[in-house]
């Protein structure tokens, strides 16, 4: 055997058995797929760019194989192919990619202003890149100012190092002619409520079901919970937590997230009234 092809299997069975040690000692059960320069994680039948110098795959998907698991399955389940869905704050489409891959023919319109990743998990995929907006979202037209070094946690700030164009999704709708959502799930770091009160108007017309974190960092720009609540209210909506058992309506009169209390993944629902069925039977 030549030296070449030789000390090439040795080497690569030497990284395989100490990947398997670690994946055994850990508990770890992730799929890769390694392709020359391209190494993938599998999740739930689609595949994950792996960024070694970023130490994993876009959320936790080389770790846990649970990210927002919970959430977009009651999504996923609730989709039909004629839907339209907005992911805001697409991140390295998680979303994005799962609901294409198991509801053909749905179309996802996403909005994230650092692409990179998630142009790279869609090609990796064989899906379009075409309906990706590289923007941030928000109440007002402007440019704005990132970080870039937090991998999924990436937020406006006057002290960040890349400038991205940020705008009025109610107006870039129009400009672009995009179709209102059906669904909408929206997780930017704290900027939620402002992105909301941009889109306002399609909101209160189409009445979309909105996904929406609220977690440790929902009042970073100076939300409150009631303005939030009362945002949703006011177009009439119910606020909807899941839990194992299903879902129930949240505690609106909340002024703190302890007293909102939980749902799955940290992501709230909100949901107009005549699509309550859809979640809560009577």
């Amino acid at each position: 055997m030549r030296i070449k092809e030789m000390s090439f299997r040795v080497l690569n069975a030497s990284l395989l058995f100490l990947h398997r040690m670690l994946l055994r000692t850990y508990g770890v059960g992730t799929a890769y797929t390694t392709q020359k320069a391209q190494i993938s994680v599998s999740f739930e039948g689609s595949q994950f760019h792996y960024a070694i110098r970023r130490f994993g795959a876009t959320g936790n998907l080389d770790f846990t194989e649970t990210d927002e698991t919970a959430t977009r399955s009651a999504l996923i389940a609730r989709l039909r192919p004629e839907d339209v869905f907005y992911d805001i704050g697409a991140h390295g489409g998680v979303f994005t990619v799962t609901t294409q891959h198991q509801v053909r023919g749905l179309r996802v319109i996403s909005f994230e202003p650092q692409p990179k990743e998630l142009l790279l998990n869609l090609e990796l995929n064989d899906m379009s890149t075409e309906q990706v907006y590289a923007v941030a979202v928000g109440e007002q037209a402007d440019r704005v100012r990132m970080t870039s070094g937090k991998r999924s946690s990436n937020h406006l700030s006057a002290s960040g190092d890349v400038e991205v164009d940020c705008v009025r999704l109610d107006d870039f709708r129009r400009e672009k002619g995009l179709p209102a959502p059906s669904w909408v799930k929206i997780d930017i770091e704290g900027m939620e409520l402002p992105a909301l009160k941009g889109f306002a108007e399609t909101l209160s017309v189409s009445k979309p079901v909105v996904i929406c974190e609220i977690n440790h960092v929902f009042d970073r720009f100076g939300t409150r919970l009631q303005d939030l609540i009362g945002f949703f209210a006011g177009m009439g909506y119910e606020v909807l937590a899941q839990h194992t058992s299903g879902f129930q309506h949240a505690q609106t009169e909340a002024t703190t997230l302890e007293a909102l209390g939980h749902s799955a993944d940290d992501n709230f629902w909100f949901v107009p009234n005549e699509k309550l069925p859809l979640f809560i039977t009577t």
